[in-house]
């Protein structure tokens, strides 16, 4: 097992008390970590994401402390990613080290096969997918993470070598949504030193992962750039802040041209062209926005190709495009998107309380089922559109209607709820994920940068 450490930095004085020697870098107390979070706008049960690095245990610590004065609901939950044979061991130090706080912890395995590149990116993606659905089980609709000050200036330099415009250049956001919760960030503008001394003044120790020093990864890269240049890094949190404000403003533009919007039961979006026309500037992002909602996707398109669908759709031609998993149909008077008919998945659940993701679109569960050995939830398949229509109700748009979930039990298709179609005994709960409206909340700024 990789050796948990106390921070190599910290000493005792002669009376034995514990004596910070960071220049300058100063433990974060309550006092000052109350307003940070309670900018955010948290609400109801909180969870916090912790490794049982040093970013998250002085999070953890100090969020627990928050949600006992506030009397919140709070909890932790670190994921095993099974990357290495220390992840198990590491994560039930965690557990150790939170009980002894009195801060109930949860682990999570990532489980299954792991792809042979982009391992990083896999890990990320997995670790928010499952935090989001033991949340959201949970009725929790807000995670902190750790992210701070120095990941912050890492994030900015990486997004600044790869040519992002403004947007990018804001880097992380205080707010954000992921698969159907909140990440709060309220450490954006407290530099990791002062972290690893809050956890030097209490005694706490962290675990080291061995990957964040390998150079193989260009953000480690980075962070030995940055070393030592902490004027450097506060410079670069200050202009993240500021392009943070002009991100605020474009998400403010955006919403109030979404209001002409409207996203229908089936999830098929109609946008005004004339509404698109009028505002070039914020067009690409309104309509990467509908394209993320409807085709269940996290990230914007490919800049170029969203340029291409924004250009035809202002030129005044009628047809149909696709892009990022969606169909876009252009009227004289709209663009109507739809889910595009293919990567739709086929997913096992179970009876009982358990939320799942379906599609990056709907949350589902099954609170009810019929004599079945086995259910999932996928779509209709084409061929048996013919007969099945006469049982919906109404008239539903066909396109629109195969890629809705739909429960089946042993091969056979039960219900549609988002159709009319209930099979007797069973109840499959379909609803829109929570991050998946069209309108972002503002996004909160870090109000102090340094």
């Amino acid at each position: 097992m990789t050796s948990s450490v106390l921070s190599p930095w910290a000493d005792r004085s002669a009376d034995g008390h514990q004596a910070n020697v960071f220049a300058g870098d100063a433990a974060v107390g309550a006092e000052e970590f109350a307003p940070l979070l309670a900018a955010l706008g948290p609400s109801g049960p909180l969870a916090v994401a912790v490794s049982g690095g040093a970013d998250s245990m002085a999070l953890t610590l100090l969020a627990a402390e928050w949600a006992k004065r506030e009397g919140r609901p709070f909890a932790a939950v670190s994921i095993d990613h099974g990357l290495r044979a220390e992840s198990a061991a590491e994560a039930q130090q965690v557990g150790g080290w939170l009980a002894a706080a009195g801060i109930a912890h949860t682990i999570l395995r990532w489980e299954g096969e792991k792809p042979a590149s982009g391992i990083h990116a896999a890990a990320r993606t997995a670790r928010y997918r499952l935090i989001a659905a033991w949340c959201r089980a949970r009725g929790i609709g807000d995670v902190l993470v750790a992210h701070h000050r120095d990941d912050q200036s890492e994030t900015m330099l990486l997004r600044l070598a790869r040519g992002s415009g403004a947007t990018g250049l804001a880097a992380m956001a205080a707010v954000s949504e992921r698969d159907g919760v909140r990440l709060l960030r309220p450490l954006l503008g407290v530099a990791k030193a002062r972290l690893i001394a809050t956890l030097a003044a209490r005694g706490q120790a962290w675990i080291e992962d061995p990957s964040n020093a390998n150079p193989r990864y260009g953000r480690t890269r980075m962070r030995s750039a940055l070393r030592g240049w902490s004027e450097a890094a506060t410079g670069l949190v200050t202009r993240a802040h500021a392009f943070g404000v002009v991100r605020q403003e474009e998400e403010a533009a955006t919403g109030t041209l979404l209001q002409t919007a409207h996203v229908d039961a089936l999830g098929v979006c109609q946008l005004s062209r004339d509404a698109l026309r009028a505002d070039a500037r914020t067009a690409p992002r309104a309509l990467a926005r509908v394209l993320c909602v409807v085709g269940g996707r996290d990230y914007a398109p490919e800049r170029a190709a969203l340029q291409r669908l924004v250009a035809w759709l202002a030129g005044g031609q009628v047809g149909r495009r696709s892009l990022h998993r969606c169909v876009v149909t252009a009227t004289d008077r709209e663009a109507v998107v739809r889910r595009e008919l293919r990567e739709l998945p086929r997913v096992r659940v179970s009876v009982g309380p358990e939320v799942l993701s379906w599609d990056g679109r709907y949350a589902v569960s099954l609170e009810h089922g019929v004599s079945a050995t086995h259910y999932e939830v996928g779509s209709i398949r084409p061929e048996a559109w013919a007969t099945l229509k006469r049982q919906f109700r109404g008239t539903p748009d066909r396109a629109a209607a195969l890629s809705l979930p739909t429960l089946y039990g042993d091969g056979r298709l039960l219900a549609a709820p988002q159709l009319g179609l209930l099979a007797p005994c069973s109840t499959l709960r379909v609803s829109p994920l929570p991050g998946r409206a069209l309108a972002f909340r503002p996004f909160a700024v870090v109000s102090s940068p340094g």
